[in-house]
């Protein structure tokens, strides 16, 4: 006697499926006085992206870029290098990303100022 049974899942909400892409800067980037330092990528989730921070080490504050409701939250952020700003290596970024089910993302980057 064989016997078939079928299962049905169905999801109701988030399935922390929250990716985050930093395509700006790169790794190791090294920076001098009057440059930019341009952050940017894109946080994506399957139900909402509530929040975006970017965190750049000794530079500036912490920015929150809020969500607006939707699932996509491209993101493009510029930090000026002020002149006068002393020469630091090993200068960190933190880029996360929030959903609605408070799941989190983290990208990290390294650069230099001379």
């Amino acid at each position: 006697m064989f016997a078939c049974v079928s299962v049905l899942l169905a999801s109701c909400g988030d399935d922390g499926g929250l990716t985050l892409t930093l395509t700006s800067p790169a790794d190791g980037t090294v920076y001098t006085e009057g440059d930019a330092i341009t952050v940017s990528g894109t946080a994506i989730d399957d139900v909402e992206v509530t929040k975006v921070t970017v965190e750049i080490t000794d530079l500036i504050a912490p920015l929150d870029i809020e969500g607006n409701g939707t699932a996509t939250v491209p993101f493009t952020g510029t930090v000026d290098i002020v002149t006068g700003t002393p020469g630091m290596d090993d200068i960190e970024i933190v880029v996360t990303a929030v959903d609605s089910d408070g799941n989190t993302a983290v990208e990290k980057r390294k650069i230099s100022i001379q």
